[in-house]
Order: C-alpha cells, then sequence, then structure tokens
C-alpha cells in the first residue's frame, strides 16, 4: 500500500499564510515600504479584513485552519466543497454559506477574498478562468496557496491588467520555477512567494511523526493510515 500525509498536516502553515498574503494586499506592503524609503508619511492606504468576505473554494484541512483565522479577524466566511460538511461542522467554523463545486459562483461573485484550497485534479485543471475572473468584484483579491495550474494563468494576468480584480497572492505557479521574467513576478498589484506556504518546521515534524507511526503499524501487522486509493 502506498500513504502519504495529507492536508491536515500543513494545514496550518498554508492557512497562516494565505492570511499573511491576504494582509500583505490588505495593508499594501509594497507601496508602504516604498513610501518609507522616499519619506511619503501618513497617507491613507490601507484596507481593514474586518467585515470583509472571505470565499474558501475546498474545505480540506488548510480551508478550515484559514476559517478559524478568518472569523478571529471578524470575516463573513463562505465554502464550498466537493465533500458535504455536517451542519455541525459549518457551525464549528462559522460559515455563511457552504455548498458544492455547483455552487463557485455564489463565492465568484461574493467573495472580497477568494481562496484555493483544492486539490488539482482533472475536474480543477484552470477553474478559475476568465469566466470566473469576469464574476468577481474590481475590488477582489485572489489567493492561492494550493497548486497553480488550478488558475489559468493567462487568465489572471489579463485579469490584472484590465482591474477585473484587485489584487492577488500567488505562492504557486503552472512551471516553478516561473521565468524570472514573468509577469506575475513585476506586477504592483501581486504579491508573490516561492511555494513556501506548506513548507514550515511545524508541517515537517508533522509529517515525520505520521511517516514513523506508520513505519511501527505496517511492522505490526496493521494497515497504514493515509492510504493512497486514486491518482485523483
Amino acid at each position: 500500500p502506498i500513504a502519504n500525509t495529507p492536508g491536515i498536516f500543513s494545514g496550518i502553515a498554508l492557512a497562516e499564510h494565505a492570511l499573511f498574503l491576504m494582509l500583505c494586499l490588505a495593508k499594501n506592503l509594497d507601496e508602504s515600504r516604498r513610501n518609507v524609503r522616499t519619506g511619503a508619511y501618513y497617507h491613507p492606504m490601507n484596507e481593514e479584513l474586518e467585515g470583509k468576505t472571505l470565499g474558501l473554494v475546498g474545505f480540506g484541512g488548510s480551508a478550515r485552519e484559514l476559517a478559524k483565522r478568518a472569523w478571529g479577524m471578524g470575516m463573513r466566511i463562505l465554502a464550498i466543497d466537493a465533500v458535504e460538511a455536517p451542519r455541525a461542522v459549518q457551525e464549528e467554523y462559522h460559515l455563511n454559506f457552504f455548498g458544492s463545486p455547483d455552487d463557485l459562483d455564489i463565492l465568484l461573485k461574493q467573495s472580497d477574498y477568494l481562496s484555493i484550497h483544492t486539490p488539482l485534479t482533472s475536474k480543477t485543471h484552470h477553474l478559475i478562468n476568465r469566466a470566473s475572473f469576469a464574476l468577481m468584484k474590481p475590488t477582489s483579491v485572489l489567493i492561492n496557496v494550493a497548486r497553480g495550474e488550478i488558475v489559468d494563468e493567462a487568465a489572471l494576468l489579463e485579469a490584472l491588467q484590465m482591474k477585473q480584480i484587485r489584487g492577488a497572492g500567488i505562492d504557486v505557479f503552472t512551471e516553478e520555477p516561473p521565468d524570472s521574467d514573468h509577469p506575475l513576478l513585476h506586477m504592483e498589484n501581486v504579491i508573490t512567494t516561492p511555494h513556501i506556504a506548506g513548507g514550515t518546521r511545524g508541517t515537517s515534524r508533522r509529517r515525520g511523526k505520521a511517516a514513523a507511526e506508520n513505519v511501527h503499524r505496517v511492522a505490526q501487522g496493521l494497515p497504514p493510515l493515509y492510504q493512497v486509493t486514486s491518482a485523483e
């Protein structure tokens, strides 16, 4: 049997990184740093996460960890997932809305911050595309700490250039590493990081402990936990 360490082991790291990207864009980090250097002080330029709507595309481990943190920031939380979340779980994570993948348009239209937390499969490849960006608010922000190919990068670049959306926080790309002249790396309304969201020391410790536990289970003749049963 094959086993892995699924999203619950990197959920905290991914959630914190998604929130970090949201705050960088809400507080205009790059512009703030420039203003310090040029002496342009005191200009109002930030927004608050309080009262904003967060849309979670996927509601697994990292999305649930982000929901906990976003609720603490005073955000309204919407989520969709292919697996139904019981009412008790929806209430635990303070969801204002939970739906199926068929309800993606609801998130696109209402979210101030749309955060991707779904695996990359044949069904989610370019899930966020030109039609998606056309539905989003011009003030909305896309956050992707999942997989690059879930988002159509050409459509994202076009949406940012045409100001269909306000900005993006991107930790993952279609091709990694991207070319140094990739347009997304040079846009003022984009924060990029080098696919590091899930790779914290805490994630490594949790994954190592789970792998060791599985070695002991197999040695005792028990089935391993977290078995992989499908490539999708």
